[in-house]
């Protein structure tokens, strides 16, 4: 059993690493072209370039401060729960996946506000 927290522990830290390493990347080297395949990829976004590298930053920025604030919240509830039985670990790691969901959605929202705000119709 205990591989099995440990493996549950490692799997709730990838999205928050990914928020942190996706936002640095986004902030920091967005795609010098838009394109359709790198990159965030919605139709407000990608109307022009100037738009193409706000929605990068704004979303880079974002989840740079969700990774930063993520990682360590995620790693104090977890550390809470070390000694659980699996069946409380797969419920927690449901629950932390849900809510790491949400914060994915919540920032896009966010970003396309952002969007829409900086560069009306």
């Amino acid at each position: 059993m205990s591989w099995f927290k440990y493996y549950l522990f490692g799997c709730n830290l990838l999205v928050p690493a990914l928020f942190l390493v996706c936002g640095l990347l986004m902030h920091k080297r967005c795609p010098k072209k838009i394109n359709r395949v790198l990159g965030y990829r919605t139709r407000r976004s990608m109307k022009n370039e100037e738009t193409w590298r706000f929605a990068h930053n704004c979303i880079g920025r974002l989840w740079e401060k969700l990774g930063a604030v993520t990682i360590p919240l995620t790693v104090i509830v977890q550390a809470f729960f070390l000694n659980s039985s699996e069946n409380t670990l797969v419920l927690l790691s449901g629950l932390l996946l849900s809510i790491q969901g949400v914060l994915v959605c919540v920032s896009i929202v966010m970003t396309e506000k952002a969007l829409k705000k900086e560069f009306p119709e």
